[in-house]
């Protein structure tokens, strides 16, 4: 088994430590438990503010969000031995300051993995490792994986237009590629579906791919941008790339993931929602909760996939993290594209490849990741391919109450942190 440190720090050193790492945890806990939108789609707001130099969802309110993300990638310290990680945790959540998972692994090790708060606060049922949660945008690596294993097998290439899978669909001149890296122009489905689809459907039925893909056809809102013109973090993009998935494997979208990554990987606990999945799989599911503690019912956009509707567990996160390491579903030269740079490089340090945001640290190493919410699910996934390690964070209740990191501390009691 991989030991993290074979000599024990000193009391100082070991303090310093413990700051760097509870700093950066605790910031990025504080954004991903206080986000209030449904999911990464940049708002209309946004649209005619943002440009080729942002690279993240929205030009203002979200460049905190990866601010407080880059502040984790900088600051995680996984030479910690587990002790000193745990130490940090188990002064948590006196007052629900965090509810969820957390698992960080190196060289193929898990090194430290806890779970914490409620799974589901009316029926007084605690938090376990094994529980499921919806991954929201942290499903999209999934879809770029899936597109990525067809063109390994030589059934699609990255510069191929839509219409090469789906004749009808209306908007034309855009590439796979354009798709991955979120610069298609395509408008978002979710405010179209919200429209298009009465209110009395909304909390009461379900949606299909199919039925999203047939919307855009029959009546396509206009779209944001041209093909290429610029990065415009776009949902709909991920959807489509599903429907090509379908079209080009034969299977549906839930099929194909679960028979050629989940069940190979032997992620047990990991599947895609759609409206065929049987209730009884959803029994695991964590409840997704207001900052008011209050349930998020049922959307009828729950079971759209591509975009989100993967759910999974922490660990089996782990397991997905461990096969892009050692190239066992996915081979490393085909990979590496999706580390690579989608938008030209502008202003900072962020952009996007294919389902992954890429960061590169103050020390020139890139770092892949990406982050997710959608109906009080908040989540994150960390990959550090030089140093084999990453880190998941997956919470189940959206929180407005902690902006300030300095709450966080009163609340985690922890003395020697305590601003003076």
């Amino acid at each position: 088994m991989y030991i993290c440190v074979s000599i024990r720090p000193t009391v100082e050193i070991e303090k310093v430590m413990r700051r760097n790492l509870l700093l950066g945890i605790l910031s990025v806990i504080i954004i991903i438990t206080s986000y209030s939108h449904f999911t990464d789609e940049p708002t209309q707001a946004v649209l005619t503010a943002s440009s080729d130099s942002t690279y993240h969802e929205t030009a203002g309110e979200n460049v905190s969000v990866e601010d407080s993300i880059n502040a984790l990638i900088e600051t995680f310290n996984f030479d910690l031995k587990e002790h000193v990680i745990d130490s940090i945790f188990q002064r948590r959540a006196k007052h629900n300051a965090f509810n969820g998972v957390i698992l960080a692994a190196q060289k193929g090790q898990v090194i430290y993995e806890e779970a914490f708060g409620w799974a589901n606060t009316s029926k007084k049922e605690k938090m376990q490792k094994d529980h499921v949660f919806q991954l929201a945008s942290v499903s999209k690596q999934f879809t770029a994986a899936s597109v990525m294993l067809l063109k390994q097998k030589g059934l699609l290439a990255y510069e191929d237009t839509i219409q090469q899978y789906i004749p009808n669909f209306p908007y034309e001149g855009i590439t796979i590629r354009q798709l991955l890296t979120h610069r298609s122009g395509l408008p978002n489905y979710i405010y179209k579906a919200e429209e298009y689809y009465p209110k009395s459907y909304h909390h009461d039925s379900v949606v299909s791919n199919e039925e999203i893909m047939e919307m855009l056809i029959a009546d396509p809102p206009n779209k944001y941008g041209q093909p290429d013109g610029r990065f415009l973090y776009s949902n709909t993009g991920y959807i489509v790339l599903a429907s090509i998935v379908e079209e080009v494997s034969g299977l549906p979208f839930d099929v194909f993931l679960k028979k050629e990554i989940f069940e190979p990987l032997g992620m047990k606990n990991t599947f895609a929602r759609s409206v065929q999945t049987p209730k009884e799989q959803l029994e695991k599911v964590v409840q997704g909760y207001t900052a008011r503690r209050r349930p998020y019912r049922d959307y009828f956009l729950d079971t759209v996939m591509g975009d989100k509707s993967v759910y999974s567990t922490a660990y089996d996160m782990f397991l997905w993290d461990k096969a892009l390491l050692d190239g066992t579903i996915i081979q490393k030269d085909i990979l590496a594209d999706a580390f690579e740079k989608g938008s030209p490089k502008k202003r900072g340090k962020y952009n996007y490849g294919f389902g992954y945001r890429l960061y590169e640290t103050t020390d020139g190493k890139t770092v892949v990741y990406h982050t997710g919410w959608w109906k009080g699910f908040s989540t994150l996934f960390v990959h550090y391919p030089e140093s084999e390690s990453c880190l998941i964070i997956l919470t189940n209740r959206l929180n407005k109450s902690y902006y300030n990191i300095n709450m966080v501390l009163d609340t985690l009691a922890i003395p020697e942190y305590h601003r003076t």
